[in-house]
């Protein structure tokens, strides 16, 4: 069962038919909990691989058997329209006020919403040091 987390923007869910594989979602589990000299643990994660292969539902595992990661904010990068409706999404989901005079550019950072969640992410970051 999915935990309820209070800063979550993710659209999917974990199927009840999910094979897991443990070795690979260990590996998974053990990258995310590396540090680094110069980064303490890592702030993102990608998976990559070709269409079927469970991506989604192992980085849902991976959410939903670890409570530390907040927030969890899921972006689908696979072109400008999924990545722009993803920062939408997050923006709407945690109910962050997005400026739309600003950032009319031809860019994605340049893009209301963009530009609202990383200024989000940047004052998160200098509020929690985790």
């Amino acid at each position: 069962m999915q935990r309820q987390r209070s800063l979550y923007s993710v659209p999917f869910k974990l199927v009840g038919s999910f094979t897991e594989r443990a070795a690979l979602f260990q590996e998974t589990e053990d990258k995310l909990q590396q540090d680094s000299l110069d980064q303490p643990r890592p702030f993102a994660a990608a998976f990559c691989g070709p269409g079927g292969t469970d991506k989604t539902q192992l980085a849902l595992k991976c959410i939903e058997d670890n409570d530390k990661f907040n927030p969890i904010l899921w972006v689908d990068a696979e072109d400008q329209e999924t990545t722009r409706t993803s920062f939408k999404r997050c923006a709407t989901d945690l109910n962050i006020r997005v400026d739309r005079t600003s950032g009319q550019g031809l860019h994605l950072r340049d893009l209301p919403n963009v530009q609202a969640m990383r200024l989000w992410l940047q004052h998160r970051k200098e509020l929690d040091e985790e």
